[in-house]
């Protein structure tokens, strides 16, 4: 933990060490960050026994829902709850939920969810200035759930042997991982909000995951599971908002570029491209570099 907050992207980690804390961030997607099921693995390494704590600690969130109110919106919330888990990095919408509920007592549940910390939902911005949240669109909104690994055991993930393998939803996780370090960086007496962005036209749709503002600068943050992918969104959204930098997550190297956007007009923006495991200290290497 110490290292992490000292390297520099003039003297990243070696390949070596990177290649042990891109495991070490894996190895997370399925523990997870909930105190006993870190403590099971710290101790004894055994997933199986992990997976059965999360189960418990699924079963103990889903039991307080009896507080809420009545049987139905309890069972409306253990919906909502598990949907949203495995809609990830989905846009949410009501009816795909529950179609036989009405869509005011599917908001209800998922406001009790986000009242409770359960979930945490992502709104859509138009990102045109500061703050974010002036311009947010709550009726269009994605989620993050409580804990990653909590995704997984809510969507059936046996843990046994995990940590070998190649789950379908990794880029769903990643962009978990990062949501939940990026709300996690936030000033302890603010209530953390975050907020994506996506452009819908015909032939010319565009999401970007994340929209931060940080030093006062408006940053689209993409992630990426793997060391590739394509930004055609990120630079969609830097052309129209007349941004200049953009941000990456992914299993690569730490590089700072100037890069040409697509396109006849030939505008070079700055992109930074970061390891998953360097989203906590995002606001230290932007802060040494702009």
């Amino acid at each position: 933990m110490e290292y992490l907050k000292t390297w520099t992207l003039a003297q990243p980690p070696s390949e070596a060490v990177a290649k042990k804390l891109l495991e070490a961030v894996r190895r997370y997607f399925f523990v997870g960050g909930m105190p006993e099921a870190v403590r099971a693995y710290a101790e004894r390494r055994d997933l199986l026994e992990v997976q059965r704590i999360q189960s418990a600690l699924v079963e103990t969130v889903q039991a307080d829902f009896g507080k809420y109110g009545p049987r139905r919106l309890q069972e409306l919330m253990r919906k909502t709850c598990r949907h949203i888990a495995e809609k990830v990095g989905r846009k949410i919408k009501f009816v795909n939920i529950s179609r036989e509920e009405r869509s005011a007592d599917v908001r209800r549940a998922l406001e009790l969810l986000a009242l409770s910390r359960v979930v945490h939902p992502v709104p859509h911005t138009s990102a045109n200035g500061l703050p974010l949240g002036a311009e947010g669109d709550e009726r269009h909104f994605k989620a993050l759930f409580l804990d990653i690994g909590l995704v997984n055991r809510l969507c059936g993930l046996d843990l046994a042997g995990a940590e070998d393998l190649i789950t379908v939803n990794e880029g769903a996780l990643a962009e978990q991982f990062v949501g939940q370090q990026l709300l996690c960086a936030a000033p302890a007496f603010e209530d953390p909000r975050l907020f994506y962005w996506a452009r819908e036209a015909r032939n010319a749709n565009a999401e970007v995951d994340f929209v931060i503002s940080l030093n006062q600068d408006i940053l689209p943050v993409e992630v990426k599971a793997g060391k590739t992918g394509t930004l055609r969104s990120a630079f969609q959204f830097l052309r129209e908002k007349r941004r200049t930098r953009a941000v990456r997550f992914h299993t690569g190297s730490p590089t700072l570029e100037e890069v040409m956007m697509p396109g006849a007009d030939g505008k070079r923006v700055q992109l930074l491209s970061l390891p998953l495991y360097a989203v906590g200290q995002l606001e230290r290497l932007m802060g040494s570099l702009f």
